[in-house]
């Protein structure tokens, strides 16, 4: 899986890189389309790089975790101002319930990390005029934090897989988006598991897909003396 992902980038790298040497391409604007494709993989396999030590870290317990207090309210807040601005230019309306004031111990990177993953899957595949809505609720010792979309959905057969290393679901494919690496749901549930919570994904009753994850709380505010 790891050659195949590689194997495309690089092949377009040795391309672009033999034309400018060996003079196919000649004027400016060639050279500068050339070395703009080159730009542009290598970055994408920096990026495979970066996700690949990331899974390997997360699952061998070796990943630099800072431990702090993070509120669920404040993260959930600071994804609706991340994604505003792509909501509105695929047209989808993005809400945000009220969120109840609890509080989880963990690395605020991380569970942030999982969040723009699944909301940035959430907008990809929910056409224009659907939405996308973020909802909370606090169970005896865990919050559930689920975000719901009424896009195209995920096949029964695949609720598990999608969690697996590079699994990527037809959809792409069939609708014209952009595929990644199939790295970002693997990652996310190795985070939500270091949390010691849980993540998966069921059929929303009425269309598209729920994304939940379950974390355990470490402080509710409501009981805070």
């Amino acid at each position: 899986s790891v050659s195949h992902e590689i194997k495309t980038p690089l092949t377009s790298i040795q391309g672009y890189a033999q034309a400018i040497l060996d003079g196919t391409v000649r004027s400016k604007k060639e050279i500068q389309k050339a070395a703009n494709v080159i730009l542009i993989e290598t970055n994408r396999l920096h990026r495979l790089m970066l996700d690949l030590l990331t899974l390997a870290r997360l699952e061998a317990g070796t990943d630099d975790m800072q431990v702090e207090i993070v509120s669920v309210k404040a993260m959930l807040q600071n994804m609706i101002d991340k994604f505003s601005i792509l909501a509105d230019q695929n047209e989808v309306s993005l809400t945000l319930d009220e969120i109840p004031d609890v509080f989880v111990q963990g690395d605020g990177d991380r569970l942030a990390q999982v969040f723009s993953n699944i909301l940035d899957n959430a907008l990809k595949f929910t056409p224009a005029a659907g939405k996308v809505e973020i909802t909370a609720a606090v169970g005896e010792n865990t919050v559930l934090i689920q975000i719901k979309d009424d896009g195209i959905g995920i096949a029964l057969d695949e609720h598990e897989k999608i969690f697996e290393r590079f699994y990527q679901v037809d959809s792409a494919k069939k609708y014209g988006k952009k595929k990644g690496f199939g790295l970002g749901l693997a990652i996310a549930r190795e985070i939500v598991q270091s949390h010691h919570g849980r993540i998966w994904v069921e059929k929303n009753p009425d269309k598209g897909s729920i994304f939940s994850v379950e974390l355990p709380i470490f402080m509710n505010k409501r009981y805070q003396q």
